[in-house]
């Protein structure tokens, strides 16, 4: 649908179905083409990376929930995250690829819930342009290696290009 300029509407002007079509129903389809739906992201291992030498691995089970949702240019991502396995040279972050395609528009922050290595605390993300990045609370703190012992767990917002 395209856009049409809203009329200025008179005193004493009888409304009309055709009316109403064209300048509200028209318009806010071609504002919102559909309703937005949350979007499950199939399981997939390359999704789930780390930074340096350090590996982070998952299988299917592990990803209880991934799933995502766009309105206009904001997009909303829910992830929990379970009996993950984080191996190799210890390092600063767990990273999650952007669904869907797309790709952040500038940089967001924000606060998740962890398990590192069975400890629970809260910890950051930080989006880039095609990942999640999860870190625990202090500056500099590595994740810890374990086996089937961390968890994320987060409500992540940000713009998209």
């Amino acid at each position: 649908m395209a856009w049409t300029t809203p009329r200025t509407w008179v005193a004493g002007e009888v409304v009309t179905a055709a009316n109403l079509n064209t300048h509200l129903r028209d318009n806010m389809l071609a504002v919102y083409p559909s309703t937005p739906t949350w979007t499950a992201v199939t399981f997939a291992a390359g999704n789930f990376t780390a930074s340096g030498s350090q590996t982070w691995t998952l299988v299917a089970g592990d990803q209880s929930l991934f799933k995502y949702l766009v309105i206009g240019k904001t997009m909303h991502v829910h992830l929990v995250l379970t009996t993950t396995t984080v191996g190799g040279t210890p390092s600063k972050e767990l990273r999650v690829a952007i669904p869907g395609g797309a790709t952040a528009s500038g940089a967001s922050r924000g606060v998740a819930w962890h398990t590192n290595n069975g400890t629970e605390g809260c910890g950051g993300f930080v989006v880039s342009a095609t990942f999640i990045s999860f870190f625990l609370p202090h500056s500099g703190t590595d994740w810890a290696a374990s086996t089937d012992n961390t968890a994320i767990y987060a409500s992540v917002m940000f713009e998209i290009a």
